[in-house]
């Protein structure tokens, strides 16, 4: 017997991918989330990542925006078949073209809003409501005491933590993140901006 309601699903995760495209070029969507666009490597580390992780896995990222790395991630594990436990973080203090930017994220991610739980809080508070998740994406103040803050905090939750802008232009990023795999005597990989440790 064919399982009707799977099917179901797939069909309508399907249509929602198909209506997602349709918003791709979207000014509200923030970036295109195109791969030929300065995101790329970023795209293709949560292509990497996605296939890794098993059903039931749960991924956060810091650091939002207006919602289209998330999106992205979300997208990917519909196209992998993969079912996966989505958090997104942010203060959602800002605004994008005049809009309060927790209502672009909204709009930018509500077609597939049933993966997803957003927090509407600081990084290091949010990580305390975590016993453990499989995948932390950090791309939010990119000062350097933010990002050891989280770094410090997200690390002993997981053992797998990316994150972006590991370029000349953000030294606060390539100074926190290099410090920290000296420290944790970890491994560091980077893939155009965007950085892992593991």
């Amino acid at each position: 017997l064919m399982d009707t309601h799977h099917h179901s699903l797939k069909y309508e995760q399907q249509l929602r991918l198909d209506q997602g495209k349709k918003l791709r070029a979207s000014e509200s969507w923030g970036w295109t989330g195109d791969k030929d666009l300065t995101n790329a490597s970023m795209l293709n580390v949560f292509d990497d990542i996605v296939g890794r992780l098993d059903d039931g896995a749960v991924w956060v990222e810091v650091g939002v925006w207006c919602g289209a790395g998330i999106r992205y991630a979300m997208e990917e594990s519909i196209r992998q078949d993969k079912e996966i436990d989505f958090h997104g973080v942010d203060l959602f203090v800002t605004e994008f073209n005049g809009q309060a930017q927790l209502d672009v994220f909204r709009l930018n991610t509500g077609l597939h809003s049933y993966m997803l739980t957003t927090h509407v809080e600081e990084s290091v508070k949010a990580a305390m409501l975590f016993d453990e998740v499989d995948f932390v994406f950090i791309d939010a103040d990119h000062s350097y005491e933010s990002v050891i803050a989280d770094l410090d905090a997200w690390w002993p939750k997981t053992k797998y933590i990316a994150g972006d802008d590991y370029t000349p232009e953000h030294p606060g990023v390539v100074q926190a993140v290099d410090e920290f795999k000296e420290k944790n005597n970890l491994n560091l990989t980077v893939r155009g901006i965007t950085w892992e440790l593991f």
